[in-house]
């Protein structure tokens, strides 16, 4: 799809990975969903149902 759309390649990137478990750090010690003050695109999700399921 991103070569179709002439997209450049994903690549790994160190510095955004730890950012982002920094600020996943951070939201665990607070106990709080939130976005960061950065510029970096984020996807902050968290969802949960009341419905037990029985293993199978």
């Amino acid at each position: 799809y991103r070569k179709q759309h002439q997209a450049p390649e994903l690549t790994y990137n160190d510095e955004l990975c730890s950012a982002a478990q920094k600020w996943a750090d951070h939201m665990l010690g607070i106990k709080s969903l939130g976005h960061s003050d950065t510029n970096d695109g984020e996807n902050v999700f968290y969802s949960f149902s009341s419905v037990q399921k029985t293993p199978a």
